[in-house]
C-alpha cells in the first residue's frame, strides 16, 4: 500500500515539475541556486548564491539534537542584509513520509518591519537504490505579526520543490532540485532550479575538547 500511495505521489510530483513550465517569459526558470554546506559533526557551515541572481547567503549550524537544528543567516544581494535566526524541527518520519516545523525570525538592517516566517513542511522521499533517491516537499509560508487588533497570520507564498538525491560516500552527497512559489491565489512568484552539495567531516576535536 506504500508503494503504491509513493508511487501517486511520484506521478504528482513530475506533473507538478511538469507545470513549473508554465507562467514565465520564454517557459524559463528565472535562476539557478547553488548550495554549498560542510558539516563537522554538530556544526555547519554553509553558502548559497544564485547564477541570474545577486542574493547571497552564508549560515552558521548547529545540531542540538537528532531532531532539532538552530542556524543563522547572513544575507546580502537583497538591499540591505538581513540576519536570519531559524529553528527546526524534525517532527515525524513515517515510512516514506516525514514533516518538518520551522520558524525564522528575519532582522532588517534599513528601517523594514522585522519578520518571523513560519514554515510546516512536508514530503515523502524514496530510495531507489542503496544511492540515489527522490522525493518532493510541499510548505506553506506565513508571515506572522503583532498588529494593534492582534496576532495576523498572512501566506506570503506556497512552495513546491522536486528533487533527486546520490549519496556518493559518508562524506559527501550531491543533490538536484526544482522548486516553484505560488501565491495563495495559485499564481506563480517564482521558479528555478538548483542545486546541493553536502560534505560531511568528524566534528572538530578543538571544539569539543
Amino acid at each position: 500500500m506504500i508503494k503504491n500511495m509513493f508511487l501517486v505521489l511520484f506521478a504528482t510530483l513530475l506533473l507538478t515539475t511538469v507545470s513549473f513550465a508554465d507562467g514565465t517569459k520564454d517557459n524559463e526558470f528565472e535562476k539557478i541556486e547553488n548550495n554549498v554546506t560542510v558539516n563537522f559533526g554538530d556544526f555547519s557551515i554553509g553558502h548559497r548564491g544564485y547564477i541570474d541572481d545577486e542574493e547571497k547567503q552564508i549560515l552558521l549550524g548547529y545540531d542540538i539534537s537528532d531532531s532539532f537544528n538552530l542556524q543563522y543567516r547572513n544575507v546580502s544581494g537583497i538591499g540591505e542584509d538581513q540576519h536570519r535566526f531559524r529553528a527546526t524541527h524534525n517532527t515525524f518520519e513515517v515510512g516514506n513520509f516525514y514533516a518538518n516545523a520551522v520558524a525564522e525570525w528575519r532582522m532588517k538592517t534599513d528601517d523594514g518591519d522585522d519578520i518571523l516566517r513560519v514554515r510546516p513542511e512536508v514530503g515523502v522521499s524514496k530510495s531507489l537504490n542503496d544511492k540515489l533517491s527522490v522525493g518532493y516537499v510541499f510548505a506553506p509560508h506565513w508571515d506572522v505579526d503583532n498588529q494593534d487588533a492582534g496576532w495576523t497570520w498572512d501566506v506570503d507564498h506556497y512552495r513546491h520543490i522536486a528533487h533527486v538525491d546520490y549519496q556518493l560516500n559518508d562524506q559527501f552527497s550531491f543533490g538536484l532540485f526544482a522548486q516553484m512559489d505560488r501565491d495563495d491565489e495559485n499564481e506563480l512568484v517564482q521558479k528555478f532550479i538548483g542545486t546541493e552539495l553536502r560534505f560531511n567531516f568528524p566534528a572538530l576535536s578543538a571544539i569539543h575538547e
